[in-house]
């Protein structure tokens, strides 16, 4: 329905839209007795569904008959005769063509009133609400965003309907299921209908996931078997050496009996749905760890140790030497002996890896040479190009060497830290140091020399 009333009809029937009801949602609760009104009856005018004025507080807003036009979506078209008196006072909206009367008096005014009553029917899975499997069921709640709906009717595509909004419905098997919804406008006697898809393929199975931890070349053929869900209620173990083993546990350890190819099969099961899954390994183990080799040789320093020559050795591996009856360890042992001789020299050597132990027995020719520096007594540093430089002579192996030389009175007048190479030439700070006795201390290795030097010129 649209209308109005007012002081424009004084000269007939004196009338006024005052006291007319309003909705909630109404554009305009208030009137000054002088506007346009517009109403919606429910079907068979069994309801009040929609009341309000429309106009401006100064305008007595009116228009003569056949200016009202309906379309079937109920939109209601109005020509009004509007701003009486040269007012500006209609209520208009963003994009008018006028917004201001622009005459001395009334002016067209025209309203287009859209009640949006179009059905639109939306349905989706709500995500906010858990979605839960038991066994093969799956239960989840279904949203409703339909628009201009006052009723629903829901297909689930497995037996069940409902007319609630937004319904929690269960699905009692794996499958695919379309779900229809019919949203209903019982006002407008219309309905919109949608689909949705629900793809049940996940029931809560058991999960047999399980990692083998081992390398094949274990000499004890030890597995450790390690499971991360835990969402079985318990396992069974059949680990193809004619043993099995059932268990909650989620790590488990197994030593297989000899080398060879074992089909170990792990099954999970959930007593309550009275459901399982499995997993099989292959499990292998053979003899072909990398074993090693040695060979030991005379000290090339002549220190009193050996020197080792390896292959198929790696970091993992332990080192443990026994020099007739003195321990050592490393891949390059520190151990010297004192004098030089054949010796009883063993070596266990442990792969951590594949848990194996290799012995070895060795008679080594120990070369021990003490003396090992030569050092001058006298030089003769005096420009006739004949025995000008201290020069001493030793094993390049000596670790560490340190050559230093005093004068009578404790000073240090030289210092070499590569004494085999760098020499004296009888100077101290730029100058010849006179005839005399000097003292020098030589240090190498486990070498430790001292003595005197004659400075002849």
């Amino acid at each position: 329905l649209s209308g109005w009333g007012g002081v424009t009809n004084s000269g007939f029937v004196p009338t006024s839209v005052d006291q007319l009801p309003t909705s909630s949602d109404a554009l305009q609760t208030a009137t000054n007795g002088s506007d346009f009104y517009f109403m919606v009856l429910g079907k068979n005018f069994t309801s009040f569904e929609y009341g309000s004025y429309f106009g401006g507080a100064s305008s007595a807003e009116h228009v003569d008959g056949g200016t009202s036009r309906f379309d079937d979506r109920g939109r209601i078209y109005q020509a009004v005769c509007a701003g009486c008196g040269g007012n500006d006072d209609l209520p208009t909206t963003p994009g008018a063509f006028s917004q201001t009367n622009n005459s001395s008096n009334c002016n067209l005014g025209v309203i287009k009133l859209d009640f949006e009553t179009g059905i639109e029917a939306i349905a989706d899975v709500d995500f906010d609400y858990l979605i839960d499997t038991t066994c093969y069921e799956l239960t989840l709640r279904l949203s409703n965003s339909s628009v201009n709906a006052n009723a629903y009717f829901w297909d689930f595509d497995q037996g069940d309907t409902s007319n609630l909004d937004e319904p929690v419905v269960t699905f009692p098997n794996l499958g695919t299921y379309e779900v229809m919804l019919v949203a209903i406008d019982t006002v407008c006697d219309s309905y919109d209908t949608t689909y949705i898809t629900i793809e049940h393929d996940t029931a809560n199975f058991p999960t047999a996931l399980w990692t083998p931890d081992y390398v094949s070349c274990d000499l004890f053929k030890e597995v450790v078997f390690t499971e991360t869900l835990g969402d079985a209620d318990y396992f069974e173990f059949n680990f193809g050496d004619g043993t099995t083993l059932v268990t909650s546990n989620q790590t488990v350890q197994h030593a297989y009996p000899s080398t060879g190819t074992f089909i170990t099969t792990i099954t999970a099961r959930d007593s309550f749905c009275d459901v399982s899954s499995q997993t099989v390994h292959t499990i292998e183990f053979d003899n072909d760890a990398n074993v090693p080799t040695v060979n030991v040789f005379t000290d090339s320093c002549r220190y009193g140790g050996v020197d080792v020559v390896y292959t198929n050795v790696d970091s993992t591996m332990i080192f443990q030497w026994d020099f007739s009856g003195t321990p050592d360890t490393g891949m390059i042992p520190t151990f010297r002996y004192p004098e030089s001789g054949l010796e009883n020299v063993t070596l266990t050597i442990t792969d951590t890896i594949c848990n194996r132990d290799y012995d070895f027995d060795f008679l080594a020719d120990i070369v021990r040479i003490d003396g090992r520096v030569f050092i001058p007594t006298a030089f003769t540093p005096n420009e006739d190009n004949n025995n000008e430089e201290f020069k001493i002579f030793g094993n390049s192996c000596l670790e560490d060497p340190i050559f230093i030389i005093y004068d009578s009175w404790g000073n240090e007048v030289f210092r070499s830290e590569d004494p085999f190479q760098v020499f004296w030439d009888g100077t101290f700070n730029g100058k010849a140091v006179p005839q005399d006795v000097y003292t020098y201390r030589f240090t190498g290795g486990d070498e430790i020399r001292m003595g005197t030097i004659t400075v002849i010129r």
